[in-house]
């Protein structure tokens, strides 16, 4: 049985990364009452924002993106490198 090697998807994890970090800026912003005077939700995510609230909207987007960034790295089975001769051996 193969070793496992731990395989890293660096676009997801990046994205995730930015998006948890712009999702904890917003809360942290409202939690502070600072929201209004200093930053603007994007227009493409504020639907969210005004169907759920900022607290609850903050809440689930930090939850997507911590999964994101878990499911960025994975474990994936790797075949040991074998030489051509051995492979001759094998296949007699």
């Amino acid at each position: 049985m193969g070793r496992k090697k731990l395989h890293i998807e660096w676009v997801q994890l990046f994205f995730c990364t930015l998006w948890f970090l712009g999702a904890l800026l917003i809360l942290v912003m409202y939690a502070m009452d600072d929201l209004p005077n200093s930053f603007s939700v994007p227009r493409f995510i504020s639907w969210l924002y005004d169907l759920l609230g900022v607290l609850p909207a903050s809440i689930i987007q930090l939850v997507i993106t911590v999964i994101g960034i878990f499911t960025s790295f994975s474990r994936k089975p790797y075949a040991e490198k074998v030489s051509s001769h051995e492979k001759d051996e094998i296949v007699k």
